[in-house]
């Protein structure tokens, strides 16, 4: 079933015409993106008209979630497949108990989807918010260009653009037949929930500068966790839609995305993948931003895929699926090999209706090391070693994880530790290869350059 769906996919607009050119990829990750702050995943302000529409064109996975609550062990994982646990780039070491503090980049064994499509023949280019989405890492293998930020001026689309249409013309000028693998990336929702105008106001009477000249700080995740640990109602109502006006702005450069496509008369054939690394907590449990949690609000995050020629137009897949099924997918549809150690499983067979939802195991990535959460339906644990504790949650009957059913419900909970357990020992056995492995002085070297640069987008572990 799944290769005459994708045959159908692929070739239904060339029929009675030469067989159809191997679709171009545009992957689009937009960092701090929930889920639920989508007008196409059902929140009430219209934030996203360019993504909603890429979704109307597209397949909507309704409970796709992410293998970590930070960008850099998620990014790993979406390009390579793998779980944090086993390559493990940001485990806390002695020496790496912060994130931005890692001197650890992914192995040469590690084979990642940029690898797999430029064995295929596919022109390979990558333009990202730097910081910890950088090649210094190790997720720029594969990666004929590699285009990363150095300075907070330049993490957004209004960087990643331009430079992807330098890149996407220089392509087209080649005209040598092959296509092209593109991954853009964008920090335009991260805090500090600073857009531009016109989006600096889009749903707050007050811009994050005007909140500065009155509060005394910017509106970050590390100063309200300072400044602000029990907001009243109205200010979470202001920081949520200070965070709303950057996930307009960042709407608008996947809207800008779309017609650099059309411009090079690339989009008919180009499948486009959107999804993010994780996502944003205002205070649901606690806490601002994405620290040490695992809750949904953290890692369930937008997964849409539109197919060449609209195939598949406005289909929801409701099972549950993880970020690590991307590669494989994406491998399938652009008739790859998929990387020998990937963990992911092809999305395609979910697009008739049948399969069902799979495990998803997410961890933590800095000094609470050993945190873990697995979904397994409906049900989800928590485990957190460090304090000795299990957190169970329905999430069909308890979408906001507020009822811990820990106790109530102890042969559930036995159940799903063993599952956690049994993945744990695998991935442990798998792993020795996969493991990532120090920097090379040079990279270190960038990496010091631009440690102001990570300290401002708060990646301090804490």
């Amino acid at each position: 079933m799944r290769g005459c769906l994708l045959a159908a996919a692929l070739l239904a607009a060339s029929c009675g015409h030469e067989p159809e050119a191997r679709p171009n990829v545009l992957l689009i990750s937009i960092d701090t993106l929930r889920a639920d702050h989508l007008r196409c995943y059902g929140y009430d302000l219209r934030t996203s008209p360019a993504i909603d529409a890429l979704a109307a064109r597209g397949v909507r996975f309704a409970n796709n979630y992410s293998q970590s609550n930070q960008t850099l062990p998620s990014h790993a994982s979406l390009l390579t497949s793998l779980f944090p646990a086993e390559f493990q780039i940001t485990r806390d070491d002695g020496n790496n108990a912060r994130q931005q503090d890692t001197k650890l980049r992914l192995p040469d064994a590690v084979e990642t989807l940029a690898e797999v499509a430029a064995k295929s023949g596919y022109h390979t280019g990558a333009f990202t918010g730097g910081g910890l989405v950088a090649p210094r890492y190790g997720i720029g293998q594969g990666f004929e260009t590699f285009e990363a930020a150095r300075s907070s001026a330049d993490q957004g689309f209004d960087t990643s653009l331009p430079e992807f249409k330098r890149w996407l013309d220089d392509w087209k000028a080649k005209d040598d037949g092959a296509p092209f693998f593109a991954f853009v990336h964008s920090y335009d929702v991260h805090d500090p929930y600073h857009a531009p105008p016109p989006f600096d106001t889009a749903f707050t009477e007050r811009r994050s500068e005007d909140f500065l000249a009155q509060e005394g700080y910017m509106p970050t995740a590390l100063e309200l966790r300072h400044n602000m640990a029990n907001p009243s109602p109205e200010q979470l109502d202001e920081i949520r839609h200070l965070y709303d006006n950057g996930i307009a702005y960042a709407d608008r450069g996947v809207g800008l995305l779309g017609l650099i496509l059309e411009e090079s008369d690339a989009w008919d054939n180009t499948l486009v993948v959107l999804v993010s690394d994780h996502g944003e907590e205002f205070k649901e449990h606690g806490s601002w931003g994405h620290g040490p949690q695992l809750f949904d609000e953290l890692l369930h995050v937008p997964l849409i895929v539109r197919f060449p020629h609209d195939q598949f137009a406005g289909r929801v897949v409701d099972q549950i699926v993880r970020s690590i099924d991307i590669a494989p997918t994406v491998a399938e549809v652009i008739d790859a090999p998929t990387g020998a150690a990937w963990k992911g499983v092809s999305l395609m067979e979910l697009l008739d209706g049948d399969g069902e939802d799979r495990p998803v195991l997410s961890e933590l990535s800095n000094a609470q090391i050993g945190t873990t959460s697995l979904r397994s339906g409906d049900l989800k644990v928590i485990d957190v070693p460090a304090i000795g504790r299990e957190l169970l949650f329905d999430t069909a009957a308890d979408a906001g994880e507020r009822i811990d059913l820990a106790r109530s419900r102890p042969g559930a909970l036995a159940e799903l530790r063993d599952e956690l357990r049994r993945w744990r020992a695998s991935l442990a056995a798998e792993s020795k290869a996969l493991r990532a492995v120090p920097m090379g002085a040079e990279a270190q070297n960038l990496q010091e350059l631009e440690a102001e640069l990570l300290e401002k987008m708060g990646y301090v572990g804490d």
